[in-house]
């Protein structure tokens, strides 16, 4: 069972890992962006950005931000970010590592879980 546990570990974390570096490799174009828009609901809210990309207006969402953190967001706000030339619907924010510093945690862990199933 122990092993399972550290095996998906593993295997979550490589996962993640390879999609957002991807993201990271096509998402190269620099842009500026606005939040144009704070969607409600009671348990969470979703910031829209708006950007121009190869010359037309782009909107697209950070995702979901609870309750909690929206006030890291503000209407007008600008932030740098870098989209897809061939899909500019896909972007990511500049200086956000959220996701990398997950992957290397589940890595991580998944690695440590093995080394001590096998030591022990």
């Amino acid at each position: 069972m122990h092993f399972f546990s550290a095996a998906v570990l593993l295997l979550a974390g490589a996962v993640n890992l390879y999609f957002e570096l991807k993201k990271r490799r096509s998402c190269s174009a620099p842009a500026e962006a606005a939040v144009v828009e704070i969607k409600r609901n009671r348990t969470f809210c979703v910031p829209i950005l708006e950007y121009r990309a190869s010359g037309k207006k782009v909107r697209g969402d950070i995702g979901i931000v609870s309750q909690k953190r929206i006030g890291r967001y503000r209407i007008g706000q600008k932030m740098r970010i870098f989209y897809d030339p061939d899909k500019p619907e896909n972007f990511r924010i500049a200086g956000r590592n959220g996701v990398l510093t997950v992957s290397i945690a589940l890595l991580t862990m998944g690695t440590a879980g093995l080394v001590l199933l096998f030591l022990f």
